[in-house]
C-alpha cells in the first residue's frame, strides 16, 4: 500500500461517523465540528445555509479536533462577508446648505465642483468652502475616460440611504436591499419612469460617480462669525466603499457593497447637527419615482424638517413657485403635474403621521404639523391639584 493511501486511511479513522474518544457532542448537534462552529459563532444559530457553509470550512481538512486552528483563518475571512442586517428604524436626512446645493451641481471640464456657501444671512463672510474632484477612469482599451456628470435627485437619495443603512449598523448591504429602502416597488431591473436605464443600472452609475470623487470641506472662514460652529476640515472619498460578494441574512449575493467609513457629506451634516430623522416608510410613497418627483420629495422633506425644528421659525407655507425653481420645473404642463404630485406626497405624509394635514392655497400649500411637533409644551405648574 502506498504511503499516500495509508495516510488517507489514517485520516478516515480519525473522522468516524461516531464521536471519537474525548469528544462530547451536545444534544441538537450532529457532530463535534458542528458544535464547535456554533460555539464559535453563536449569532448564526438557526441559519441553515450559513451553518452548512461554516461546517464545511470547519471540516475542510478532516483532521478531527486539530483542524480548528488551521481552518480558523479561512472561517474568519469568509465570515467577513457573512452578514445579518440590523433593522432600519430611521432615515437620517441632511438639512444643511451644503447638501442642499451640492447635489444640484455639475462638474466643470476638469471634473471639479467648487462651492462657497454662505451660512449666515446677516454676514456674507461666513462661508463654507467645498470641492469635489473626480478622477478619470481607464477604459477597456486602456484610455482615460471621464465618468463624471451632473448630480441628480436619484444620486442624493441613494447616498442618503446608503449612509442611513451604515448608521444603522449595516455597512454591507445588497443592491436589492438598497433599492427597496429607496422606496422602489418595481423589480430592480425595471426602468425608472422617464429613463432608459434600469434601477440597478442607475445605482451602478451612481456608485461609479461616488467612487471616483473626493471631497474637501473647510469652514475656517465661518467659525469666527458663527461662534457655536465646530471647526471642520474634512478630506475623504465621496463614498469609500468596496464591491463584495456576501451571504446577507442567509442568502448569497454577488451584488453587494461594503461601506468602509462614514460618508463625508453626511458626516459634515452630522457634526453640525443639521439633519432630520424620518421613518423609512416615508420614502415608500405611491408617487412614481422620476427625477422630477424625487426632487419634489427632497424639497418637501427638508422644508417640513425645518418647520418641525423648534429653534427655526420656518414659515408653514410652501410656495409652488419656490418648488418649481428649486426642482427645475419650467414647462407649464409639468408645473400643473407638479402641483398634483405635491398634494399626493402631502396626503401620504399625513396618512403616515408625518404632518397633521395641509391646506391648499392659490399660490401654494400651508402645512399643519402634528400636535407633538408644534413646539415645546408649556411646563406644568406643580402645586395643589385642580378640583
Amino acid at each position: 500500500m502506498s504511503s499516500e493511501n495509508m495516510e488517507r486511511e489514517q485520516l478516515a479513522e480519525l473522522a468516524p461517523d461516531e464521536p471519537i474518544e474525548g469528544q462530547v457532542v451536545l444534544p441538537g448537534f450532529e457532530s463535534q465540528e458542528e458544535q464547535e462552529a456554533q460555539e464559535a459563532f453563536p449569532w448564526l444559530k438557526g441559519d441553515k445555509t450559513i451553518r452548512a457553509m461554516i461546517l464545511d470550512l470547519f471540516s475542510a481538512d478532516g483532521d478531527g479536533g486539530e483542524h480548528i486552528g488551521i481552518a480558523g483563518a479561512s472561517v474568519s475571512a469568509t465570515l467577513s462577508e457573512v452578514v445579518k442586517t440590523q433593522p432600519l428604524k430611521e432615515i437620517l436626512y441632511p438639512t444643511d446648505k451644503l447638501n442642499a446645493k451640492i447635489w444640484r451641481q455639475a462638474p466643470d471640464e476638469e471634473g471639479r465642483i467648487t462651492l462657497a456657501i454662505g451660512t449666515n444671512n446677516s454676514n456674507e463672510d461666513a462661508v463654507v468652502r467645498a470641492e469635489i474632484v473626480f478622477d478619470m477612469l481607464l477604459s477597456e482599451a486602456g484610455l482615460e475616460v471621464s465618468a463624471w456628470r451632473k448630480f441628480d435627485p436619484f444620486d442624493k437619495l441613494y447616498y442618503i440611504v446608503l449612509a442611513s443603512l451604515y448608521y444603522a449598523g449595516n455597512p454591507t448591504t445588497s443592491l436589492s436591499q438598497q433599492y427597496k429602502t429607496m422606496g422602489h416597488s418595481t423589480a430592480p431591473m425595471g426602468k425608472i419612469e422617464g429613463g432608459e436605464k434600469s434601477i440597478l443600472e442607475r445605482m451602478n452609475d451612481s456608485l461609479t460617480l461616488f467612487g471616483t470623487g473626493r471631497a474637501y470641506i473647510d469652514n475656517e472662514e465661518e467659525i469666527g462669525i458663527n461662534k457655536r460652529t465646530p471647526r471642520l476640515k474634512l478630506d475623504a472619498p465621496l463614498l469609500n466603499f468596496t464591491r463584495v460578494s456576501a451571504y446577507i441574512d442567509g442568502a448569497f449575493t454577488d451584488a453587494a457593497i461594503h461601506i468602509n467609513e462614514e460618508p463625508i457629506l453626511m458626516r459634515f451634516a452630522r457634526l453640525r447637527k443639521q439633519f432630520t430623522a424620518i421613518p423609512p416608510a416615508l420614502l415608500n410613497s405611491p408617487v412614481n419615482k422620476t427625477p422630477a418627483t424625487l426632487s419634489i420629495q427632497d424639497y418637501l422633506i427638508t422644508r417640513i424638517a425645518r418647520m418641525k425644528n423648534p429653534t427655526n421659525k420656518a414659515p408653514r407655507k410652501i410656495l409652488y413657485q419656490t418648488v418649481f425653481e428649486r426642482c427645475g420645473i419650467t414647462d407649464k404642463k409639468q408645473r400643473t403635474r407638479a402641483k398634483g404630485y405635491i398634494e399626493r406626497f402631502l396626503q401620504y405624509y399625513k396618512s403616515e403621521g408625518h404632518i397633521g394635514g395641509f391646506t391648499k392655497a392659490e399660490d401654494g400649500v400651508i402645512i399643519r404639523l402634528p400636535k407633538q411637533d408644534t413646539g415645546p409644551k408649556k411646563p406644568v405648574k406643580r402645586g395643589k391639584a385642580n378640583a
